[in-house]
């Protein structure tokens, strides 16, 4: 349905797979999800503004950016300390090294392009809403984002309410087969 480099699918799968992940019993963390989101068929070389070689690949530097995001950290010196202090997280997101504060820096500002950086921010919201909604404990409540009085709804882009019904029919039908 979608290409390799589609952000909308991306967002997409984000959507269905936390759906899902968090009606297990045993998935009661949302780092645990960022961690373990397949992303190793998306390519995000189309949404890299770097050219030459870098030390860390975006797929790791997407999961850290939706775990910025996740406790809504304005700066990435906060999520260069959380880093820091949490090691067995590091290594579950495939980190060798912590990225220091100015790398954090110009990865987000200046190597992922701007609809990249509004994925990471949808993603991590949209997962704060799955996880919230199946009661595992999120690090901070998820932002409303409702149209601004005299705004034309997009009725492409799908509200929460319609994103859980999709997702509880899905369910559904995969139970079912």
């Amino acid at each position: 349905m979608y290409d390799h480099t589609s952000l909308t699918g991306l967002e997409s799968d984000v959507r269905i797979v936390s759906g899902a992940w968090f009606t297990h019993h045993e998935h009661i963390s949302v780092e645990q999800f960022v961690s373990e989101l397949p992303l190793a068929y998306f390519q995000f070389e189309a949404h890299d503004c770097y050219e030459d070689p870098t030390h860390y690949e975006m797929d790791t530097l997407f999961r850290v950016f939706v775990l910025k995001e996740l406790h809504g950290w304005e700066h990435e010196t906060a999520l260069y300390e959380y880093l820091e202090s949490h090691p067995v997280l590091c290594e579950r997101l495939g980190l060798e090294t912590v990225p220091d504060q100015s790398t954090l820096w110009r990865s987000w500002h200046t190597r992922f392009t701007n609809a990249l950086r509004n994925t990471v921010q949808k993603s991590a919201r949209t997962i704060l809403i799955k996880a919230q909604n199946a009661d595992v404990t999120v690090p901070r409540e998820p932002e409303q984002i409702l149209p601004a009085r005299g705004d034309d709804v997009d009725e492409a882009v799908p509200d929460d309410r319609a994103i859980l019904s999709t997702s509880q029919s899905l369910l559904v039908e995969t139970s079912a087969c």
